[in-house]
């Protein structure tokens, strides 16, 4: 399924984001405390990865129906389902309209060290609402409320 195979990809650049977040931050304190030199870029990289890799995996949490759970009400009920998938398209909605806008609006404002626009950090946002509602969609496919939990696989 075409969804799975975003998941994985998705997963791979949350893994180089992570992997290099763990390097920047290594590199930064043997700067900082053993070479007693200042790396200007270092805390911006390390942001930027964390900011990402943050946005990309709550988008698979999203497909795997980990990250917006409430355990109050039967989560199998397709009533209960329906309401709990229409808040999170619409939440992820928002993410991907207002989080577009964000980022348009940021690009003429740049970081310091760098001077990158902001747009590029922001971007995690609309992105990660685009696939949150691609995923939701591709799940609520795969398994549709209104149909029993006998015939849904």
């Amino acid at each position: 399924m075409l969804a799975d195979a975003v998941e994985k990809g998705v997963l791979w650049v949350v893994n180089v984001l992570l992997a290099t977040l763990v390097a920047v931050v290594f590199i930064q304190v043997v700067a900082r405390y053993i070479l007693r030199v200042a790396t200007v870029w270092s805390q911006e990289a390390a942001m930027f990865c964390f900011f990402w890799s943050v946005f990309l995996a709550a988008s698979v949490g999203v497909k795997r129906r980990r990250h917006f759970v409430f355990d109050v009400l039967p989560g199998e009920h397709p009533l209960v389902r329906a309401i709990a998938d229409i808040g999170v398209l619409t939440l992820a909605g928002a993410y991907a309209w207002i989080g577009w806008r964000v980022a348009r609006l940021n690009y003429v404002i740049v970081s310091q060290p760098s001077e990158i626009p902001l747009t590029y950090f922001m971007a995690a946002i609309p992105v990660s609402g685009m696939l949150m509602i691609f995923f939701l969609v591709a799940e609520i496919v795969r398994r549709p409320w209104w149909v029993s939990e006998g015939g849904a696989r």
